[in-house]
């Protein structure tokens, strides 16, 4: 907690972040386990929609409809990353260190301003 010695608010997000993550992990490891029982044979791929993968869940399972959603978007994001090509550009733009930067600090370049100019 931020009034312990040592603590600090990155700290703190850190905690939360990983706490976060736990319940994820319970969430896809519920979903998983129904998935197995219901639909041994399912694959999530890239294609994959999310009444494909309600319908693989099939009706008598005990997940709420917030959880399938987190699940698929979760599932949905990695199977992206992971399907992509070596050769692709990345998903989000990657800032290029700028030239001009002071040595030894990594800082986006900016293009000028028009009104610079």
């Amino acid at each position: 907690m931020l009034g312990n010695p040592g603590s600090n608010p990155l700290e703190m997000f850190w905690d939360v972040v990983d706490e976060l993550d736990q319940v994820l992990d319970i969430k896809i490891d519920h979903a998983e386990a129904v998935l197995k029982r219901n639909s041994p044979s399912f694959v999530c791929l890239v294609e994959t929609t999310d009444s494909e993968l309600r319908a693989a869940l099939g009706s008598d399972h005990d997940i709420p409809d917030d959880d399938v959603a987190d699940v698929f978007a979760y599932v949905r994001r990695s199977s992206l990353i992971t399907s992509r090509p070596l050769d692709s550009p990345p998903l989000l733009p990657v800032p290029r260190p700028c030239a001009a930067a002071p040595r030894g600090r990594k800082t986006p370049c900016r293009a000028p301003s028009a009104s610079r100019y």
